[in-house]
């Protein structure tokens, strides 16, 4: 976080953008679009009131809120740009099946998301 604060605190400094490229421009453009949405889906997360039904957890996919049975066995929540599995998944006990393709997971949280479900879920990227 610090070097993200860092680095924004470089990018207003009078000038620093004017001695960019078109080409880094536009990656600086992606990372600030791709951390908004993270930020914006943490936000909607932390602001959630537990739900009124106990059998159902809330989820944030992809800035909207969702519901899921906690007794859920398979769940696809492919195609969605996670790099992070919401926390909310880790409370699915009944949990058999779950597919991630076409997520942005890293090969970290790859094995952090193996390693919680402690290979009794089979988990498909």
């Amino acid at each position: 976080m610090e070097n993200l604060t860092a680095s924004l605190k470089r990018a207003l400094e009078f000038g620093a953008l004017e001695n960019l490229g078109v080409d880094e421009l536009i990656n600086v453009q992606g990372q600030l679009e791709s951390l908004r949405k993270r930020v914006k889906d943490r936000i909607l997360e932390l602001s959630l009131t537990e739900s009124d039904d106990p059998d159902f957890i809330d989820i944030v996919i992809d800035g909207k809120l969702d519901c899921i049975k906690k007794d859920i066995e398979v769940l696809n929540i492919s195609c969605n740009n996670f790099d992070k599995l919401p926390d909310a998944i880790y409370q699915l006990k009944n949990l058999k099946k779950l597919y991630l393709y076409n997520n942005r997971f890293s090969a970290e949280e790859k094995k952090t998301i193996r390693q919680q479900f402690h290979g009794n879920v089979h988990i498909y990227f």
